[in-house]
């Protein structure tokens, strides 16, 4: 075999060579890029869901809330298709303000969530699963985010009894979830 006989048999090796060190190259980068994506959507959930703020009011408006009627709420969400009442409202059906004192009461209610920066408000089961489906279902007539929709299926569930778990949005595109005990009257 003479020299260019050699010369051009190492080029076909070579060619070879470089197809698998591009191939193993190639699947590094893509693993490496879905490993990134992963840890960029973490980073902005923890940025975003159940922050301090956010939890902190979530717990006031939870200390609100027991203190109105909750015997209501549990009902409506029980009896509900949708599994989930939206009370950003302040509708008295949920609320026990003073007789003659209504409108006062509203107007409390409506200025100390937007004090708190609240978008939606929204009580229901703890177990959110049915939720979820329902939700997406009636997006747009209860105009659900899908941001919101989002953070509902992120929100672990943890299976007790008479718990039920408020959810909300708030203004500033964070979110937060607490759990509040039933009653017991339902």
């Amino acid at each position: 075999m003479t020299f260019l006989e050699r010369k051009l048999d190492r080029k076909g090796f070579m060619l070879v060579e470089t197809l698998i060190v591009c191939v193993f190259v190639g699947v590094t980068l893509v693993f490496l890029f879905v490993q990134l994506r992963n840890i960029s959507n973490s980073y902005e959930k923890s940025f975003t869901y159940n922050t301090t703020n956010a939890l902190y009011n979530a717990g006031k408006i939870k200390e609100y809330l027991q203190t109105m009627n909750l015997e209501a709420l549990e009902t409506d969400v029980l009896s509900t298709a949708k599994g989930y009442v939206d009370i950003t409202s302040c509708s008295s059906t949920y609320y026990t303000p003073i007789v003659g004192e209504e409108d006062a009461f509203k107007e409390y209610c409506t200025l100390f969530y937007q004090k708190l920066g609240v978008k939606k408000i929204l009580f229901s089961l703890e177990d959110l699963t049915n939720v979820q489906y329902k939700m997406a279902e009636n997006r747009t007539k209860d105009s659900i985010s899908e941001k919101m929709l989002d953070f509902i299926s992120y929100i672990p569930y943890d299976k007790e009894k008479e718990t039920y778990r408020i959810s909300v949005e708030y203004n500033d595109n964070t979110f937060a979830s607490i759990k509040i005990k039933g009653s017991g009257n339902v």
